[in-house]
Formats: C-alpha cells, structure tokens, sequence
C-alpha cells in the first residue's frame, strides 16, 4: 500500500523495532531512480522482490520502444553529492557483483503482429493465434534492455474502464501530417556529448548520427556544431548554409575528428552556451543533444532551459541513457527524445527528428466535453502533440462511454479538432491508477495529491509504498538489524580499442572508480598477428586493478587511491572484456599485485600467467589458492 511518506518511513521504522520484516520502496522522482529497503533479513532467508508497473507505451510512426533500465551508469558528480540522495539512496556499483537477467515479453493486441527486435540480444520469438511470446536468455543487468516492435500498422485504441461508480475514459489520437505542408526552414544548432563516459559506442552512434544529417538539411537550412564535456568547443559556431560544398569541405572534417575526450559532462553550461550562438533569421530555432544524459540535479536543468525559446530534441545513446533526465529536458522546451542501443540505426531517429522540426505542432491538447463528463478530470497533456505519435488524454464519465469523444488543440494559431480512435475496454486496475497519476500531475492541492496516490496505490515524491511481513514471536528478530546497501553491477562498457589507444603515456577523464595505484605508467607494444597478444593480457592485468578496492583483505594493507587519468584507462581496458570472470581477474590482480608488494615468487607469477593464457588449465581451487599466497 501507499502511505505518505512520513507515515511510510514511521511503519517502516515501527516494523523493525518489533522484530518483523518491512519493505519499503520510495523514489526520488527528478532523479527517476527507486529505492528498495528491506529490514530484518533472517539468516538462510531469500527475498524475492515482485513489482508490477503500469504505463502507456509510446506509438511513433508505427514502432513501439519498451525499454527497461537494469543498470544505473556513472553520472557526473562534480560534488560527490549524488544529486542530494539521501545515503542510503546513493548508487553503489561492484566488480564482484554479477546478476543474471532474463525476461519474457508477451505481447498481444496491435502489437502481436509486429516485428520484433531485441537491440544487444538474442532472443527467441514464438508466434501464436493473437498473441507473440518473446524470451530473453539469461544475460547480465549491466545495460538496459529495450524491445523494439515496428510495423505496427494499426494505432492505439482508445481505452475506457471502471472505477468505482464511474468510468475512466482514455481517448488516443494520431495526428496526420498537413496533407499540404510548408516545411520550415531550421536554424539547428548541434551539440553533442564528448565527455568521458561517451567513450566507445556511444561516440561512435553520436557520429553517426550528425553525418546522417547530410541527406536531411537543405540549402536553405542552417546548421552549427558545438561539442562538450567540462567546456564547450564550437566546431562550426557561425549558422552555415547547408550546401554541398559545406558538407564536403567542413560538416565531415569536423564529424570526423569528434571524440569522446572532453572530460567532465556540464550539460547545464552547455546548453546555455548553445542557446546564445547567433540564429539565422527566419528559421526554427532547434537543437539536436545527443548525449547520454548521465549528470544528476536535472530538475535545475530543466526549469532554467524551459523557456530559453529553443525546443531541444534529445537523442539519449549508449548502454543505459539517463532517460528521465532527457525526457523531461525535450518535454519543457516542446522538442521530442528518442534513444538508442549500440546496434541501432541512427539515421532514422535523426530524419524523424527533422521531420518533426519542420512542421509545427499541435498545442494544447485536450478532450472535448462529452455529456456529463467531469470538467476536474479533463486533463491536457502539457506535450506538443507531433504527427505520427500516439497521444492519449484522460477523463470520466459517470456512464459507459458509447460515442467515440473528439480531440482539440491549437495548430499554427487555428483551432484543430482530431477523431479519437475507436474504444478498447481495458480489463485490471491500470487504467484507473494512470489516470490518477496524470491527474496527481496536474493537482496544485497538495492534500488531493497525497489522498489520489494513497487511494491508487502510487510511487510518487510524497508517497512511499510500504509491505511489512509480521513474524510470529518465536521467529522475530531480536537484535538490531546491520545497514548494508547492496552494490548493482558495473555498468557495461562496450570499448573497442585500438594499437593508438595504448602508450606509454595514457590518460583522459575519468568516472567514478576506485582502485588501486599504479607507480608506472601503461606501455604495450602491440602484435596484431598473435592470438593471445600483449594488448589482451595488459588488459587483463589492467582489469584486475580495479578489483582490489572490493578485496577487502587487501584494501587495509595497500594504498587504494588511483589518479583520474589511470581510472579511466582501467575503465576502457575492462570493457573491452567482459568475457573475464572473476576468478581471471583475480589473477589478472596477482599479477599486479606481485611486483608491487615485491614478493619473489616467480613460480606464482608464471602459474598466474598460464592461467590467464589458458584458464581451462587450472582449477578454481588452484586459483583460490594462489589468491590467497598473496594476501596472506
């Protein structure tokens, strides 16, 4: 149940002093991020932790992205403050953590009869009569997973349902393109993410997508590029023409010498930055992010950019993009997001982008009044509705809706009325609690917002959801519980890196990591023909280093700061191996270690060498041990 959070937070506390077990799960909603609290976890007990969601999928152009986030990757954090997050809140990932992930998607209605695509994965696919079963074998949650349906030829129906003594109705529409458009002419203003954490595929997709861009914009059309990461650098900062010639001699010049080397991701700065590069007259007033959105305290980014007069259309790539972040930030300037895996096409998102650009959009969207509706439910969407995307609206009627309502919004200045399409009745509780979360948006009183997320069971910034499992007298828990925050894995990082990127003097910026020191800088000289080269053992060597901070054991007895440059080439050299279990990175570490506490034990040495050329050869037993020599 929902409980506002003081209350949740008190039977949360109460439940533990009384030995039972509570769950607790609250969200920081800027952030977009849950916590899980579990108290008095009994020795031999397992948890298993079920949650079930609701919301509305986006309909674009007749795909369908279901994106779900596993992982949480490293954000900028200038200040060490996690965005304000309370400690216990604060996002902790491991080494040594390893969580299988799978899943099932059933799949029915409209989008039983798409194609289906798992960007990253191999999946498994059966059809049956209505319906397409979807599974996902066993991975890891290291990257988020996301379920691309496209071909869905028919749009969303429209949704009603019973609540109570009333009716919660929920009209879908799709605005068609002006059957006689007037593309505009753009005055955009690219900027792209070179900070650290966009280094490998990332980069790569961000690259991509701008030189798309050259089949997209016309002569009339303008078009700068800036980049950033702790500063800003305008590659073009004068609006130029987009003619051949430019392509030619400047656009792909200047795409081809991006790189992900910019340190820090002030995004903040940057996009005021952007805002104030001259626009040519006549023109849009757009800009194309393409970032991964990793920094925290959004909220401050989207409150001061929401009215800077320039719609922002975020395009969030990589393993897991920040999506909340992006999504808020394109929302409050009147622009639109889309994200993107490795593996993605980059150029469709982008020519969909402009298409989008080019055509202003309908405001104001709402349903008109049905007989004896409720005017306090009428809800607009606070979006700009483009064409080709489904958009929803809520409302209640006291009786089964019968006639199909009508949409109204506001397009070039002129008042536009759109036919929802037909009615679904949709069966479950979901229906009636998305619409009392819409509505919680929209409440200015704060005690109707507190009793609609109580009523409808909602997560939300004033309520907390709480379950406590009452134990029996003889099995309650009879000490004080011992805080611990369970670490997520580490993010995957798909490098592939290359003979230039190794040298005797590697350095850039770097993500939050700690690990062990290294005296000597990094130096490999690189034989592409060997099977087992120098770069591939240096990298399990440098893999290991960042496992020392999670020994325990070890962390007592060696000095486990590690400099900015050096944390960022372990970050790059690990994930060009995510193959590496963790008994190879433990002797990837010995090899390490060895040297640096300056034990002679070459015998050890070429036992840890054999085994990384050939881990078959050796027993877990045998590694365990030599792990051990070591520490102790």
């Amino acid at each position: 149940r929902a409980f506002e959070r003081t209350q949740a937070e008190e039977r949360y506390e109460k439940a533990l002093e009384e030995g039972d077990s509570p769950m607790m799960l609250e969200v920081n909603e800027y952030e977009g991020l849950c916590t899980a609290n579990l108290g008095n976890l009994m020795p031999g007990e397992e948890l298993v932790l079920e949650i079930s969601l609701a919301w509305m999928a986006d309909w674009d152009n007749g795909t369908v992205r279901i994106a779900i986030p596993t992982v949480i990757a490293d954000r900028y954090d200038p200040d060490g403050s996690q965005g304000g997050l309370l400690p216990h809140q604060r996002v902790e990932s491991s080494f040594l953590a390893e969580y299988p992930c799978s899943a099932r998607f059933d799949l029915s209605g409209i989008l039983a009869f798409g194609s289906v695509s798992c960007p990253g994965r191999t999946v498994r696919v059966t059809h049956q009569p209505g319906r397409t079963i979807v599974d996902v074998p066993c991975g890891y949650a290291d990257r988020d997973l996301a379920l691309v349906v496209s071909e869905v030829r028919q749009t969303p129906p429209s949704l009603f349902a019973r609540d109570g003594g009333e009716w919660i109705i929920c009209p879908s529409f799709t605005p068609q393109p002006d059957p006689q458009p007037e593309p505009a002419a753009l005055g955009l203003k690219v900027l792209v993410d070179c900070s650290g954490s966009m280094e490998g595929a990332s980069i790569a997709q961000a690259k991509k997508a701008i030189a798309a861009l050259r089949t997209l914009l016309n002569p009339e059309d303008t078009v700068t590029l800036s980049c950033f990461g702790s500063t800003v650098e305008h590659r073009i900062k004068t609006p130029r023409a987009c003619t051949p010639a430019f392509w030619r001699r400047s656009w792909l010049v200047a795409v081809e010498q991006i790189e992900a080397d910019l340190g820090g991701t002030e995004l903040m700065s940057a996009l005021e930055d952007v805002i104030r590069l001259k626009t040519s007259e006549g023109r849009n007033r757009d800009i194309l992010l393409i970032t991964d959105g990793e920094v925290w305290q959004a909220e401050e980014l989207v409150s001061k950019l929401g009215k800077a007069g320039h719609r922002i259309f975020a395009l969030g790539v990589g393993l897991s993009p920040a999506e909340q972040n992006l999504r808020h930030l394109a929302q409050a300037t009147g622009g639109d997001c889309a994200f993107a895996l490795p593996g993605e096409q980059m150029s469709g998102i982008v020519a969909a982008f402009i298409g989008k650009m080019r055509r202003q959009p309908i405001t104001g969207v709402r349903v008109a009044p049905l007989p004896a509706s409720r005017p306090d439910l009428a809800i607009e969407t606070g979006e700009n509705a483009f064409a080709g995307q489904a958009y929803r609206v809520f409302s209640a009627l006291p009786e089964k809706p019968t006639e199909t309502p009508v949409i109204r919004g506001t397009l070039a200045g002129r008042e536009l009325t759109v036919q929802a399409a037909p009615w679904k009745e949709a069966t479950g509780p979901e229906l009636a609690a998305l619409a009392a979360w819409n509505r919680y948006q929209s409440e200015d009183d704060e005690q109707t917002r507190v009793e609609l997320a109580c009523r409808y069971s909602l997560l939300t910034d004033r309520t907390n959801l709480i379950l406590v499992k009452e134990r029996a007298e003889g099995e309650k828990a009879q000490q004080a519980p011992e805080f611990e925050r369970i670490a997520q894995m580490t993010p995957m990082n798909l490098v592939r890196m290359s003979s230039d990127m190794v040298c005797e003097d590697v350095c850039c910026g770097a993500p939050c990591m700690n690990a062990m020191r290294m005296d000597a800088p990094l130096a490999c000289e690189i034989e592409p023909s060997s099977e087992e080269t120098p770069l591939r053992i240096l990298s399990k060597i440098a893999a290991a280093a960042v496992f020392c901070r999670q020994l325990a054991d070890l962390g007592a007895k060696l000095d486990t700061s590690l400099s900015q440059p050096e944390q960022e080439v372990l970050w790059r050299i690990l994930g060009e191996f995510p193959e590496l279990d963790t008994d190879e990175k433990r002797l990837a570490c010995l090899i390490l270690l060895i040297p640096r506490l300056e034990l002679d034990n070459d015998e050890l040495r070429d036992k840890a060498l054999k085994a990384l050329r050939g881990i078959d050869s050796l027993e877990s037993g045998d590694l365990i041990a030599a792990l051990s020599s070591v520490i102790v």
